[in-house]
């Protein structure tokens, strides 16, 4: 009997010993399962912290077909927002002059009349001066006699004219012909022009160099005449 009581108590601690140690095992298992699911949990969070359905943005672009979509071509990179609608808009520094008035204050003339042609500010004055003296008058003011580079302008001077007035017509004093070496100033070439019919004549139509100055008529003609003459004038700035 003793034999098989101690038959049995040694069964009942090799039964709890492997009782133990499954669940030893056990326990160690789902330690270890738990681990292998953070480190990939970790993994899925970096794999979808680099992943993303829309392609990366500033890339160099000329036009919107370089950009994959959504995206579109934004002051030369490709990007999904609206440069003209995003960016703030800046203050202007607080040492921009503010714009340009077109007033007559500095311009050495009793009658005045102004305009805006172009975005640029014209003056009419009806002091007749003669060419050297206008060209002066305009300077002072922060100007030139007008120039007429297209009809536009030509237009312009038209609707404000009201008889002979200088412009920035001038002939080189060495021209060798009638119709050659005008500019607009010094070195200003004339490409758009409106001489009346048989202009420039140099009055007798021989090149002799006593007409070597330029004015607007009331009709939008332009004639040669001696710079000494006195006339109305044109400034622009």
């Amino acid at each position: 009997m003793e034999k098989i009581a101690r038959s049995n108590n040694f069964m009942r601690r090799m039964s709890q010993e492997r009782a133990q140690a499954a669940v030893t095992r056990h326990a160690k298992a789902v330690t270890a399962y738990n681990r292998a699911m953070t480190r990939w949990g970790l993994a899925l969070v970096v794999v979808a912290a680099c992943y993303s359905p829309h392609p990366p943005e500033g890339a160099p672009c000329d036009v919107d077909s370089q950009c994959p979509s959504p995206q579109h071509c934004v002051q030369g990179a490709c990007s999904t927002h609206d440069a003209a609608v995003d960016s703030p808009q800046q203050p202007p520094p607080e040492d921009t002059p503010p714009p340009e008035l077109c007033v007559v204050t500095g311009l050495p003339c009793a009658i005045a009349t102004t305009f805006e042609c172009g975005g640029d500010c014209w003056v009419r004055c009806d002091d007749t001066v003669d060419r050297d003296t206008a060209r002066s008058a305009c300077a002072s003011w922060g100007g030139a006699l007008a120039v007429l580079h297209s009809p536009t302008e030509q237009d312009c001077a038209e609707a404000h004219v009201l008889g002979k007035t200088w412009i920035g017509l001038q002939q080189a004093s060495d021209a060798p012909v009638l119709d050659e070496d005008w500019t607009w100033g010094v070195f200003e070439p004339v490409i758009f022009d409106r001489w009346q019919t048989g202009a420039p004549n140099d009055a007798d139509n021989i090149e002799d160099h006593t007409e070597q100055c330029g004015h607007i008529q009331a009709d939008g003609t332009w004639d040669d005449e001696a710079c000494t003459s006195l006339r109305a004038y044109f400034c622009q700035r």
